[in-house]
């Protein structure tokens, strides 16, 4: 009797220590526990942090936006007539900081980029085509100079469907594209800014590096020229001007933008579609650091008159 009790306690602390052996870690469990860092659990739990906010809209692409447009562009080489609107396609060396902005409640509120004013304020900058860009005075000589440090990465919109944008295949803009518009735009008397600009016209432009281009003002013009050509001097690729002439047919418009023009219906519409090629990431907010657009496009409906050319008086 008593060696049947002594073998079924035997039998049963077995039992216990098979059930305790089957619940604990493994050896090389164990390893990977002593493997990991106090650093790496609380980069973990940062990574469980950012996927669970609670109440955050994280943006999704896709998606089109109709818009309307009242006033209907007659002209679309950003060059020869500026055309409200057609940036889009068409940047320029830089432009507004969106995260400067409201943007969605995560930017800065430094502008609400609702007043015209703002839109030529230096301080709410960013770089677009260029990376940077940056001036000197030198009083002596009563000279000015704009650097502009060209960005690496940025390429044409390739639209298959366009013989033109085709013909550029989309390739990256070099700091040579950026002085063909400069001059384009100061030089050629054919060219909108140089209308609206006659300060420009004294403008030296030289490409100084494989990737800076500079322009030397005189000091009185130095203002206008950051302004000019810096915000509303689009980059456009010279081989379609060489091609065909100039880009006032929107079939030939090509540029550097988040989307492109692949549609134009004269006193219907315009329809844009996102450009694959696009440089830019979301700048802050819960889709930082995400491809830009989001959109797959939109469409602008025509229900207004022609567009002026901006007064320019070489444009019929």
């Amino acid at each position: 009797m008593t060696k049947k009790i002594i073998w079924l306690l035997v039998s049963c602390l077995m039992a216990v220590s098979l059930l305790v052996a089957s619940c604990g870690p493994t050896a090389e469990e164990e390893e990977e526990e002593e493997v990991i860092t106090g650093e790496e659990e609380e980069e973990e739990e940062e990574k469980e942090e950012e996927v669970v906010k609670p109440g955050v809209e994280v943006p999704k692409y896709g998606g089109l936006i109709r818009l309307v447009r009242t006033m209907e562009p007659t002209i679309f080489d950003p060059l020869r007539a500026f055309v409200g609107g057609l940036g889009i396609m068409n940047p320029g060396l830089w432009t507004g900081d969106w995260a400067k902005g409201p943007a969605g409640g995560y930017g800065t509120d430094e502008s609400s980029w609702g007043a015209i004013y703002q839109s030529d304020h230096f301080g709410l900058k960013t770089g677009f085509i260029a990376e940077s860009v940056t001036w000197t005075v030198d009083a002596e000589k009563n000279e000015g100079t704009i650097l502009y440090k060209i960005r690496r990465g940025v390429h044409f919109a390739l639209n298959p469907d366009s013989e033109a944008s085709s013909l550029v295949g989309g390739r990256e803009v070099t700091a040579d594209d950026v002085v063909y518009a400069l001059t384009e735009a100061t030089q050629n008397s054919e060219m909108d800014l140089y209308v609206r600009s006659p300060v420009l016209h004294d403008a030296v432009i030289t490409k100084v590096g494989p990737w800076e281009v500079t322009v030397k003002l005189p000091l009185d013009a130095l203002i206008v020229g950051i302004s000019r050509l810096s915000g509303c001097l689009p980059i456009v690729p010279p081989e379609v001007v060489d091609k065909y002439g100039d880009m006032t047919d929107w079939r030939n418009s090509v540029g550097a933008g988040p989307f492109m023009l692949t549609q134009y219906v004269p006193g219907s519409m315009l329809e844009y579609k996102r450009n694959d090629n696009f440089w830019m990431k979301d700048p802050v907010g819960p889709g930082k650091g995400n491809q830009l657009p989001y959109l797959d496009g939109f469409k602008d409906s025509l229900t207004g008159r022609k567009r002026p050319r901006c007064g320019n008086p070489f444009q019929n």
